[in-house]
């Protein structure tokens, strides 16, 4: 058996129900996928997906959202001194 310490999915729970909101249940899956950066030699893990189902006092239901297409975005600034600062 091969062990790694890469994370895969991360459950969450809902640990007791909200009688405020009347929320019985939730739970959130999130999975993770190896995404690679172009240009940068670099292997992110990413969301992929996520798979929510939830329970109320009257209603259930599920979701599930996909991820993918990841792209690089860059930017710069700089910071100016109020004195070189352009007026509003």
């Amino acid at each position: 058996m091969l062990t790694t310490f890469d994370l895969d999915h991360m459950p969450t729970d809902l640990l007791s129900p909200l009688p405020g909101v009347q929320l019985n249940q939730l739970r959130s899956i999130l999975t993770f996928g190896s995404v690679k950066i172009a240009g940068l030699k670099l292997l992110l893990w990413l969301p992929s997906e996520v798979e929510t189902t939830w329970e109320t006092a009257n209603y259930a239901g599920e979701e599930s959202h996909f991820y993918s297409h990841y792209r690089l975005f860059q930017s710069t600034m700089r910071i100016l001194p109020n004195s070189e600062s352009p007026s509003k």
